[in-house]
This record gives C-alpha cells, sequence and structure tokens, in this order.
C-alpha cells in the first residue's frame, strides 16, 4: 500500500516523530561512547569490561530497533489481517454472544444478584462511608449485654 506525501511527512515530521529522532539521536552516540570506554577498560585488563563491550552496541542496537517499530507502527497488532479495526472486526458476527448461567459459581451468582438488587433501586456498588461517631452511635444503640 503506498504511502502519500503528506503522510510520510507527518510520521517522520511530527511532535512525537522528532521527540523520538532526538532520543535516538541521544542514544546512539552515548552507547557508542560507553562501548569505547568499556573498550579501553578491557583492554588494560578488566575481565568484567569484556562484556560490556558487546552489551552497550547490543543497547544500541534495541534502541534503533525500538525508535524503528515506534516510529512506523511496524508492531501494531491492532488492526486484523486485513487491516480492519477490531470493531469492525467484531460487528460481522452473526450469532449474538451468550452466557451460560450454569457454569457460573455459587459466590458469582450471589454477586450477580447483589448487583442486580442495587441497580433496580438506582444504587451503586459503593461501601459505605465512615464517620467517627457511628461506632459510639451504634454501641449506645445496643442493649447492653449482660452476663458478664
Amino acid at each position: 500500500m503506498p504511502v502519500s506525501r503528506e503522510r510520510a511527512r507527518v510520521r517522520w515530521l511530527s511532535g512525537r516523530a522528532i521527540g523520538l529522532h532526538l532520543g535516538l539521536l541521544l542514544a546512539l552516540p552515548m552507547c557508542a561512547l560507553a562501548a569505547w570506554w568499556q573498550l579501553t577498560r578491557a583492554l588494560s585488563g578488566n575481565l568484567l569490561s569484556w562484556m560490556y563491550v558487546f552489551e552497550w552496541p547490543a543497547f544500541a542496537g534495541i534502541a534503533a530497533w525500538l525508535w524503528w517499530v515506534l516510529l512506523t507502527g511496524a508492531g501494531d497488532r491492532s488492526a486484523g489481517p486485513h487491516g480492519d479495526p477490531p470493531d469492525s472486526r467484531l460487528a460481522g458476527r452473526s450469532a449474538p454472544l451468550r452466557w451460560n448461567y450454569e457454569d457460573e459459581s455459587a459466590s458469582l451468582r450471589s454477586y450477580n444478584s447483589y448487583l442486580a438488587a442495587l441497580n433496580s433501586k438506582g444504587q451503586t456498588a459503593r461501601p459505605p462511608r465512615f464517620r467517627a461517631g457511628d461506632r459510639r452511635r451504634r454501641a449506645a444503640a445496643e442493649p447492653a449485654r449482660s452476663g458478664r
């Protein structure tokens, strides 16, 4: 699918793209400098630095790959195989989705009936608000327990 000139310009020169370009232009020289530094340390006898000699160029490669994927959207899997968005793929379903109530656990059935009761009253499932004096009022309203 050919990309128009305008779309290509927007892709490469948008604010997001400029930020990606600047990030890559900052990351690549830093990785090259770190690799050179580790190479000089490794050549002077530091054996651990040999690992970093190969690790920093790998980081630069990952940065370049990430720049390309974020810039071109190469890793975007939200569209279907023909480029259509996910909602349009679901719109063509012939059978409606059905729920099998026999597969519900007892606790799920209980919770769903609780939510249905709240919905019929026009309430939402919010916990009651705690007020500082509630505990004292509740204790005063309860009859005194005997037998202590």
